[in-house]
């Protein structure tokens, strides 16, 4: 149970400080769901870069806020 407990712990500390380096890093990124290709996170410097806010990006797919064409994800499928 001991081992649990400390692998837990251990989870919630990488989460986090991935998330922390997500966030704060200068290099434009997002995380997006495999199945639909929805964004599903984006950091500041992904929103600077293009222009967005998060409400227009959230649960969108690329192509829907114009940053990679429909062709272009057909052919990368």
């Amino acid at each position: 149970m001991e081992q649990i407990k400390k692998s837990d712990t251990h989870t919630k500390k990488s989460d986090s400080l991935f998330l922390d380096m997500f966030k704060n890093s200068a290099i434009g990124m997002l995380v997006m769901e495999l199945e639909t290709e929805k964004i599903q996170l984006v950091n500041q410097s992904f929103l600077k870069s293009f222009g967005y806010s998060e409400k227009e990006v959230y649960g969108k797919t690329s192509s829907e806020v114009n940053m990679i064409t429909d062709e272009f994800c057909e052919k990368t499928r």
